[in-house]
């Protein structure tokens, strides 16, 4: 199995189901019971600062009843479940790593370390309470192989601010810098259906977030509702320098293919210096438009110039 954490790895430790038949497992292979955890927050707790230390998760249905404060730099968490965690097992078998909650909390997973990868899992918050499944402070984050589903409460199914998939917490200077998201499932078409929020929110109040990359992501979601969004960049300082969509797909399912929404794939309300560029083959179905900001919108249909072509602002 390839980690891809690099050659240095510090020390590494074991999530398990609680007498499950991989813990059984691992004890009869010597591993010694005090390296292997049952709870999310058990797990972080083990690991070491700064030292390449990895938590290898093995397959199993983890009800975290209390938030994880990922905090320690360089520390890591890696599935080893089926390569394929998308639309998880209610009881999360058939080879999944599966994070529900229902207990009343903001994030289940909170990500203030620097340089943490995180791979290989399926998340599910849903409380009244839930701001997003994934909340990422952290510098240089990286997100692979993720599916967040994001809340079904209904405080949070009709909320601007509640029930995302994976919020990008600019509230301070330095935070999500440079973070990275590839070949992530964000959001569900089969989640109920919302009326306000969206699956990614971005939220700053400082020259904070800059340089996010997604690449190969799928993100959807389902509203019938005239004016809601999949991205919300709330207000100046939500993002910064530039959000880049490489390869990435926007669907929102409407009943029956009902309907189009008249609301942009992104609700931009940030006026500060960004722009979302897209590449690749980036693509949306369910929205009569892009974006309520075409300025800050840029694809990569090239225009003739002297010096080359360049990106086009995205209208319509």
């Amino acid at each position: 199995m390839t980690l891809g954490v690099g050659p240095g790895i510090g020390k590494t430790f074991w999530l398990a189901e609680a007498d499950s038949a991989y813990e059984t497992m691992l004890l009869e292979r010597g591993i010694p019971s005090t390296e292997i955890a049952h709870t999310l927050v058990a797990a972080e707790d083990m690991t070491t600062a700064n030292r390449n230390d990895v938590v290898l998760v093995m397959p199993g249905t983890y009800t975290e009843t209390a938030k994880t404060t990922w905090d320690k730099n360089s520390t890591h968490l890696i599935g080893c479940g089926s390569p394929n965690q998308r639309i998880p097992a209610t009881a999360g078998t058939s080879g999944n790593v599966y994070f529900p909650c229902t207990t009343a909390m903001t994030e289940l997973l909170l990500i203030s370390g620097h340089h943490c990868i995180f791979k290989n899992f399926s998340t599910y918050l849903s409380t009244a309470t839930g701001i997003a499944d994934i909340r990422v402070q952290g510098r240089n984050t990286l997100l692979e192989n993720v599916f967040m589903k994001s809340g079904q409460n209904a405080t949070q199914l009709a909320s601007a601010i509640l029930g995302y998939a994976l919020y990008c917490d600019d509230g301070a200077a330095g935070y999500c810098n440079g973070l990275t998201v590839k070949n992530c499932h964000i959001g569900d078409p089969r989640n109920t259906v919302r009326t306000d929020g969206g699956m990614i929110y971005m939220k700053g109040v400082y020259n904070a977030g800059m340089c996010y990359e997604f690449h190969n992501c799928f993100i959807s979601g389902w509203t019938e509702t005239a004016g809601v969004s999949i991205v919300y960049q709330s207000g100046n300082y939500s993002c910064d320098r530039y959000v880049l969509w490489n390869n990435c797909v926007f669907y929102n399912f409407y009943t029956n293919l009902g309907g189009i929404l008249t609301a942009g794939v992104f609700n931009d309300t940030c006026g500060t210096t960004h722009m979302n560029i897209l590449t690749g083959s980036t693509c949306q179905y369910g929205w009569n438009v892009w974006g309520n900001n075409d300025g800050f919108m840029f694809g990569v249909l090239p225009q003739a110039n002297a010096a080359g072509g360049k990106l086009v602002t995205m209208t319509g």
